[in-house]
């Protein structure tokens, strides 16, 4: 009777989101012709799969992610706190919408049988593969290149509406001189994953540039002793 329980549900239990990234492994299996390893990935070309209009260089691992379009999921990493998330949620959501029209003695059987599934998969210390392992990281860092740049301008745009005494130099910049910025055509300077180099960076940056419209006081961790080089720059 339980497994007529899930052959009359197997529609639902295919759009199940576990099965979806189970399914995400199936494709890359295919697409590496059978050769489950990130070297193989990471060589299928891909540079005519989308098109930058952009001024902005997208790295590579960003690439590779974007390539794959939005017909695919991740790999379930059970180490991952929104994944196992995830698996409680739809797997619960998913079985007790289906069983309005079952017995309430199937029902009891089946939400046991369903209580282990959630348990042994969220105790289970699966292998990820290698391949898993490189997706999960490209995503992330995708995700972090794509909302970095887009969230700082959205936040210097929208800080105008704040009150007079908590808005920033830009904002007060763009009222007290009537000058608005080029939002849409925003360049990156300088590019550095350690937050204590991109630091560095960062005052070297406003120190080069003359007409900047803070009062530099960000810069006072820079040695003095750069001064005199980056005036010259």
């Amino acid at each position: 009777m339980l497994n007529t329980f899930f052959e009359l549900n197997i529609n639902r239990i295919r759009k199940h989101n576990y099965r979806v990234k189970v399914n995400l492994i199936e494709k890359f299996d295919k697409l590496l012709v059978g050769r489950n390893t990130v070297d193989s990935f990471l060589k299928t070309n891909r540079s005519k799969w989308i098109v930058n209009i952009s001024d902005q260089a997208i790295p590579d691992d960003s690439i590779n992610i974007l390539s794959l379009g939005d017909k695919f999921a991740l790999p379930f990493n059970n180490q991952d706190k929104k994944d196992r998330l995830n698996l409680v949620l739809d797997t619960i959501k998913n079985f007790e919408y289906s069983f309005l029209n079952v017995s309430h003695d199937i029902v009891i059987d089946a939400r046991n049988t369903i209580h282990n599934f959630i348990k042994n998969n969220l105790n289970f210390r699966q292998h990820i593969k290698a391949i898993d392992r490189y997706l999960i990281s490209a995503f992330k860092s995708c995700t972090k290149f794509l909302k970095r740049l887009q969230t700082r301008i959205k936040e210097h745009f929208s800080d105008i509406k704040k009150k007079v005494d908590i808005q920033s130099v830009v904002s007060r910049h763009r009222l007290n001189s009537n000058h608005e910025f080029d939002w849409p055509n925003v360049k990156i300077l300088h590019k550095e994953d350690n937050v204590k180099k991109r630091e560095i960076a960062e005052m070297i940056f406003i120190k080069q540039n003359r007409d900047a419209i803070n009062s530099q006081k960000d810069t006072d961790n820079l040695p003095s002793i750069y001064n005199n080089i980056l005036k010259h720059m």
